[in-house]
């Protein structure tokens, strides 16, 4: 009988298998009862071999009839332990064991990815390890080197559909990004380049390519210094006639004078001219006047840098 903890004997209703009720060795002397739960359909209940050591979980209806049933392992009985409260397998533990030899691959937002053993757990950043869902493939657990020794894990962060797992190539410095339901499962994938990954990672909280930067990295700009010049008299500033001025983005230049500037030099493209070219001889001689006076000549003598 499945009866009420608190409850009378026999007050809950009977086990079933087939339509009739379950009598004691009626599947030979080694199948035994560990427990029952209810559930919100009916009843989960378990049993043990104690020659093989295998075990089986039958779910029934609310009256009790054995409806399906799975077979476990050992390993896999853990999964049922925390529903039932209590060690189906004998380790020790109730679920998945704490072992000292766990490792964390990485912790850095809200999941962290823990390795005990050969398998991958995708647990709490606060919990224990192993108390999240295992990692699997083709409806497998993950095993380490499973897909070669140049395939990592870099890292698992969960989502509102389940987890996404970051790979890397260690060979071909190439990356795979894998989604997996909330069972671990993997559903989906996709592949990833140095350049592509770095769009995932804000949401894995760290630097998966590894170039120093979370994200994308920021744009760098050169500042262009604004030179400031004024006009000295009103005579003529005449720039070389095989300057090309559409080729120069230089900034423009602020030209003042006492006497009005003649018509060239109102226009913006000689004052772009005159800097663009005023730059690369500052950075190109270290005698900044000899160098003026060879582009432009006697006409310097028209213009006082400030």
């Amino acid at each position: 009988f499945m009866d009420p903890v608190a409850g009378n004997a026999g007050t809950g209703p009977e086990l079933r298998f087939g339509g009739s009720v379950v009598i004691a060795g009626q599947f030979g002397s080694s199948w035994t009862l560990l427990g029952a739960e209810q559930t919100s359909s009916g009843y989960e209940v378990a049993w043990k071999n104690t020659t093989t050591g295998s075990f089986t979980v039958w779910s029934t209806d609310s009256n009790g009839n054995e409806v399906s049933g799975t077979s476990e392992t050992a390993a896999s009985i853990v999964s049922f332990e925390t529903s039932f409260h209590q060690d189906l397998n004998g380790d020790g533990v109730i679920g998945p064991p704490q072992s000292p030899s766990a490792t964390v691959i990485e912790a850095f937002g809200a999941t962290k990815l823990d390795q005990i053993g050969n398998n991958y757990f995708m647990d709490p950043v606060a919990g224990n390890a192993g108390t999240g869902p295992e990692l699997k493939f083709g409806g497998a657990v993950v095993i380490a080197g499973q897909f070669g020794s140049s395939w990592t894990l870099l890292g698992a962060e969960q989502t509102s559909s389940g987890y996404e797992v970051a790979w890397k190539n260690t060979a071909t410095g190439s990356f795979t990004v894998w989604n997996t339901d909330s069972n671990g499962n993997e559903v989906s994938g996709s592949s990833e380049t140095a350049a592509s990954i770095v769009s995932f990672e804000t949401s894995f909280h760290q630097d998966l390519n590894g170039d120093g930067v979370i994200g994308a990295p920021a744009t760098t700009t050169t500042s262009v210094p604004t030179i400031s010049m004024s006009y000295q008299d009103s005579a003529n500033f005449n720039f070389r006639s095989n300057i090309d001025a559409s080729s120069h983005l230089g900034s423009f230049v602020q030209l003042g004078g006492d006497s009005g500037l003649p018509s060239h030099a109102e226009s913006p493209t000689p004052a772009c001219e005159f800097q663009h070219l005023l730059e690369h001889a500052i950075a190109a001689a270290p005698d900044l006047g000899h160098a003026l006076t060879g582009l432009f000549g006697d006409h310097l003598d028209h213009f006082l840098i400030r």
